[in-house]
């Protein structure tokens, strides 16, 4: 099966010498757990679009629950992931660009009303192609839609999201070493945050651990 990647890279270089500031360390996780990861340590949260502000999932009379909640929570809601639903396709012959760009605005419309400044498109099972499609078509498809979404998006907030290779586990259970990529960042005067983005076994008890380790490791480059 065959899957198309799109990634957007920016990256910001500051005017004048000033020090750089460490960089704040965020996670990837439910913000109903906002407690959990604000007492962990943790200053900034991605969750998923499509339960936050889908208009498949969520009704305006939802949202406004929703709304209410990410402004009442612990730790800022700094973006959502999983911009388009995996049956809404992005390629292949059963393509809705009128249902792919009102989904986009409601998200983006959404989004601004909670403060929520990046959305992450990933989308991998939207982004998938389907069997026995062409792939070259199914690219040009892809760049096609995006460039259509783009000016619906207003802002992009450039971050970093990070797991440990192994099994793709949370900070500490393997002992990462990811200086050296942090000092790469530093080098090029990286401005965004660090985000913890891996597969929990057990979130209530990792999470601490993750954010010091990460924690420990940035500070090394400082």
């Amino acid at each position: 099966m065959l899957r198309l990647v799109f990634i957007i890279v920016l990256i910001a270089i500051p005017i004048g010498a000033q020090a750089q500031k460490m960089w704040e360390i965020g996670v990837v996780g439910e913000i109903e757990k906002d407690s959990l990861f604000h007492s962990a340590g943790f200053t900034c949260l991605i969750d998923n679009a499509g339960r936050l502000f889908s208009p498949k999932n969520v009704s305006d009379e939802q949202f406004e629950s929703k709304l209410a909640m990410i402004k009442a929570s612990k730790i800022t809601l700094m973006g959502v992931n999983v911009f388009m639903p995996g049956d809404m396709k992005l390629v292949g012959p059963a393509v809705d660009e009128q249902r792919i760009l009102a989904h986009a605005t409601t998200v983006f419309k959404r989004c601004k009303a909670a403060g929520v400044k990046m959305v992450v498109w990933g989308s991998g099972g939207a982004r998938r192609i389907p069997d026995g499609f062409d792939p070259a078509t199914a690219r040009n498809q892809f760049i096609d839609i995006a460039r259509k979404v783009a000016p619906i998006a207003k802002k992009y907030v450039v971050h970093c999201e990070l797991a440990e290779k192994e099994g793709r586990s949370a900070p500490g259970v393997h002992h990462q070493d990811f200086v050296p990529y942090f000092q790469m960042m530093k080098k090029i005067k990286y401005k965004g945050k660090v985000i913890i983005e891996c597969q929990w076994k057990d979130v209530d008890q990792q999470a601490a651990t993750a954010y010091k380790e990460i924690e420990k490791q940035i500070k090394a480059v400082f």
